[in-house]
Parts: structure tokens; C-alpha cells; sequence
């Protein structure tokens, strides 16, 4: 959709952030929403309009808004004049909020020790900030939703490598399940060093998800792949990342006992993501798949718990 000057008025009318004076720089390489910044008489801000009016973006955005008020690392979404946290133009919404100045970061940047203890801190909060909301659960990551894709794309036709590797994921998955009863809240799903910007060592931003309730698990075993890097897994970050989170919000005995299940359920997750271009939202054509795309689920595939515990001590 191509916005006028007299879209961006009507749009802004339902605001109290000024009226429209111009366009600003566009996102790029953006496949999912139209991205932009956008002037107005009062200030600059950040525009994404949105694919549908689904009930998981409008949840997402009232997180956020609610996160931001109990002053967690997020953006400020703006209320419009109704205090709600979009706004509806030709029939799709419209959201408007805070434009931060972020340098530009690599995809998934290797964190520091340091950045580690702030970034499982602020996971941790998350979860503790959001058990109480009430939030239906979300589709996107979860176990069943992975385990569909995983078995989705084993029937493609792959390099054998791929293949070999999507089958031990098949069989490892129902390994990786949440026990019933441990710690639910919301689940970010894709809480990472893609979308956690740090000033120094502190996280300052926390971006784009798509936020559920679901157990606490998932996210942390997502969160602790941040932990390999080229050398592989590093412990002393895994070690450094779980006493941080623990120290915020306590670990059951359950979840200290099945964190090597929470890396791999991350681990698949992560490599599975990895096989869908970027560009076209599709699987990635066979030539295009790497060992790198699978290298934390090879390296989970062939990791033993014993081992991993003893390296962990």
C-alpha cells in the first residue's frame, strides 16, 4: 500500500502527535509491514502498518504498551485519542510509536559475558511482568507449531545432509516437551541478540514479537542459544546467562534439571527458522542450504545430556 500526505492526515487525526509534515526514511528488505519514519509538527516518529487485524498483533501491542508503562527496555507505543494501541486506515492497522536512533546491528551479534547477566535479567522480568496479564496462547514457535514445520520440511526435498538431521529432530522433539504445571507467563518466542539492542553492557530496546502465554521454558531455551558461537557452546556464558535469570526469577528444580531440553527444543527451533529465506518467506531452494543453516541442532543432535551437565557444573 502507497500512503499520500492525505492518508498520513487522516491516520495522524486520530492522535494527538501533531499534524502531517513528511516522510521519512522506509524500512528495507521489510517483507511482512510497510516500515517508516514519519515527521509530524510535534516530533518524528516510527510508522508500521500491519498485514491484518489479528488478534495476536493487537495482544502484542497491548504487551508492550503495559511493558513499557512498568518501564521495561521497549519502545513506547502511542495511544490514539480512543487510548487504543493502533489506529484502523482502509481497513488495516496502523501503529504508531517512539523512533529510537539504534545503530544497525548484525542479525544475531555474539554477546558478551557481561551483556549476557543484563540480557537474561530482562528475560527473566518479562516473564515475571507478564504472568499475571491475561493472554491467549500464540501459534508462532511454539512446540506444536515447530514440530508441524519440522515435519513439513523433512517432505522437501533436501541435500541428505538436511534430511538426516530434520529426522533427529523428529524423533528428539517430543524429548524437548514442557512438563505440565511449570512456570507459564507470556512467551516472547523469538527473544534474541537480533532484536535486543545494548547501550554498553545494559539492554535498552527489545523489538518485534509476537507475544502468547506459554511456559517460561521455551523462551529460555530459545534465549540460551545466544550461547554458541563459531567455537561452539560456551559454557561460561550458559552458566553466566542461568544464574542471571535464576537471580531474577527463581528456576523450579524441574526446569534446572531439563535445561539441556530447553536448549535443544531452542536449538531446533532456531535451525529450522534458518532453512526459510528472508526474501521470500519460502524454504530455502536446496543449494542454498548450508551446514550452518542445522549447526546448533547437529551440535545438540550429537551432544549427550550427561555430557552437557558435566560441562556445566
Amino acid at each position: 500500500m502507497i500512503l499520500t500526505k492525505s492518508d498520513m492526515q487522516e491516520i495522524l487525526s486520530n492522535y494527538n502527535l501533531g499534524d502531517f509534515k513528511k516522510f521519512g526514511e522506509v524500512a528495507k528488505n521489510d517483507v511482512i509491514s510497510l516500515c517508516q519514519a514519519i515527521y509530524t509538527t510535534k516530533k518524528k516518529v516510527f510508522m508500521k502498518l500491519t498485514h491484518v487485524r489479528a488478534n495476536k498483533v493487537i495482544q502484542s501491542l497491548n504487551v508492550a504498551r503495559a511493558l513499557w508503562e512498568k518501564g521495561y527496555p521497549v519502545y513506547e507505543i502511542f495511544l490514539t485519542k480512543n487510548k487504543k494501541t493502533f489506529a484502523i486506515h482502509k481497513k488495516r492497522p496502523v501503529v504508531l510509536m517512539e523512533f529510537a536512533n539504534i545503530p544497525k546491528i548484525k542479525d544475531w551479534p555474539i554477546l558478551s559475558v557481561e551483556q549476557m547477566k543484563d540480557y537474561a535479567k530482562q528475560l527473566a522480568r518479562f516473564h515475571i511482568l507478564t504472568k499475571k496479564m491475561k493472554l491467549e496462547p500464540t501459534y508462532a514457535g511454539s512446540h506444536r507449531n515447530m514440530k508441524g514445520l519440522i515435519n513439513t520440511f523433512y517432505k522437501e526435498k533436501l541435500p541428505t545432509f538436511a534430511k538426516q538431521t530434520l529426522k533427529s529432530m523428529k524423533e528428539e522433539m517430543p524429548g524437548t516437551i514442557c512438563k505440565n504445571g511449570e512456570y507459564k507467563s507470556g512467551y516472547f518466542s523469538e527473544y534474541s541478540p537480533g532484536h535486543d539492542y545494548f547501550k554498553k553492557n545494559k539492554v535498552s530496546y527489545v523489538i518485534d514479537w509476537e507475544i502468547g502465554r506459554d511456559h517460561a521454558y521455551y523462551d529460555i531455551g530459545g534465549a540460551l542459544v545466544t550461547c554458541f558461537s563459531k567455537k561452539g557452546l560456551s559454557y561460561k556464558k550458559l552458566r553466566t546467562f542461568i544464574k542471571s535469570y535464576n537471580k531474577a526469577r527463581p528456576l523450579s528444580k524441574w526446569e534446572k534439571d531439563h535445561l539441556y531440553e530447553a536448549l535443544k527444543f531452542g536449538a531446533f527451533k532456531y535451525s529450522t527458522w534458518n532453512l526459510v529465506s528472508l526474501e521470500t518467506g519460502d524454504i530455502k531452494k536446496p543449494n542454498k542450504i548450508t551446514t550452518s543453516d542445522l549447526g546448533t541442532a547437529i551440535y545438540m543432535i550429537n551432544l549427550t545430556k550427561e555430557e552437557f551437565n558435566k560441562k556445566l557444573k
